[in-house]
Formats: C-alpha cells, structure tokens, sequence
C-alpha cells in the first residue's frame, strides 16, 4: 500500500533526524543505527537503561546492520544530498554532519510538530509558530538540543506501554515503528523478511495514527 510505505518512510526519516541530533560531528554508520535502536526505550519504566540493556540494544544491531541499511540508507542519502551530512571519501560507512544552527533547524523541521511542542518549553510552545520553536530550540546549542529530545523522548516512550494502544499521536507511531523494525532484525531473519518487516512496521504504525 502506498499511503503505509509513505507512512514508513517519514518514520524512519524522523527517526534518522532524532539519532543524527544525538550524534557528534563525526560518527559511523552504525552509530546511528544503535542510537536509533536505543530511542525507543529512553525513559521506558520496564526497560530501564542498564547494563544488560545496552547489551541488547547492541544485540539489536549487532549481526543485523544489512537491516537497518535496508531501512534507513536512503534517509542519509536524502540529507547527504540535501548538504546536511558528508560521507567520507576513505569509508562509504563515516558520515559528518554539520553542527550549525542552521543544519539542526533543519533536522528539527523534519520531526512531527507535536513532538516539537514537547520540545519546547511550554509557555513558549504557546505561544510560538513552529518555525520559531525551531529556531530557538536550534540556537540552544548541541547539548542543550540533545537534552531537551532527550526529555521529550523519555515522556512519549514512558507513557506507552505493550498493552496500551496509543492512536492519534505520530510520536508513539514512531517509537513503535523503531521497536517492531528492531525487534524483525534482532531475529536474524534474510533480507526477505526483514523488508517484510519493515512493511508491517508501517501497518502497526498506521493504526496509531487512526
């Protein structure tokens, strides 16, 4: 189905924008694939980042990174042809990434508006238009803008649970869609299923958007 594929894709592409703001300048490919496997247990009460935690999210990637390639290459390439990142002329798997106001305003812009509002602080989320929440949460500085996704991320993943279903918010459409796509790589499966299963990560997403 189209509208689900399209559906997929702007979530894996908020997804990649979320890992890249949490990434330093320079950083490898799967970097970004554990930071994006990790986003969707930050602040989760039940899965709670400790040691044996991190060992899965690393279980997740590791032996699976032909899936996350499959799934979010083409976003890197879009903000590498969009003059957002660079890949490196010694390795098709290094990227860098520009750190200015400007490249993170534009990261921002591609995540769901009402997570930006979570962004922000609330009496400026008020009172804002959303190129100004943009701006000022940009200007903030790297630090500051990872902490403040960091927040927002731990209050959207802590009040979902597997019983719950979340509809109405693209937020938890993205946070699940990581979670089911990461959940098909982790069981090894061939690229056949694992394409499956990035499909049906976007079905299980639309149904939160019903």
């Amino acid at each position: 189905n189209e509208s689900l594929q399209k559906l997929n894709e702007s979530n894996v592409e908020s997804a990649a924008r979320a890992a890249l703001l949490h990434l330093p300048e320079l950083f490898r490919e799967e970097e970004m694939y554990m930071r994006v496997a990790s986003l969707s247990y930050t602040g989760d009460v039940r899965m709670a980042l400790r040691a044996e935690d991190r060992n899965k999210v690393h279980r997740i990637v590791g032996g699976n990174t032909e899936g996350f390639r499959t799934l979010y290459r083409p976003a890197l390439q879009a903000l590498t042809r969009a003059g957002i990142l660079t890949q490196s002329s010694q390795s098709q798997s290094e990227f860098r990434q520009r750190l200015d106001v400007d490249s993170r305003a534009r990261l921002l812009l591609g995540l769901p508006e009402r997570f930006l509002l979570r962004l922000a602080p609330a009496s400026t989320a008020l009172h804002s238009r959303r190129s100004d929440l943009v701006q000022e949460i940009a200007r903030s500085g790297p630090s500051q803008c990872r902490a403040a996704l960091e927040k927002a991320l731990q209050r959207v993943v802590r009040t979902s649970s597997i019983q719950q279903s979340i509809k109405g918010s693209l937020t938890a459409g993205i946070v699940r869609s990581i979670r089911y796509a990461a959940a098909k790589f982790a069981a090894g499966r061939a690229s056949v299923a694992i394409r499956a299963g990035a499909t049906a990560a976007a079905s299980a997403s639309a149904t939160f958007r019903a």
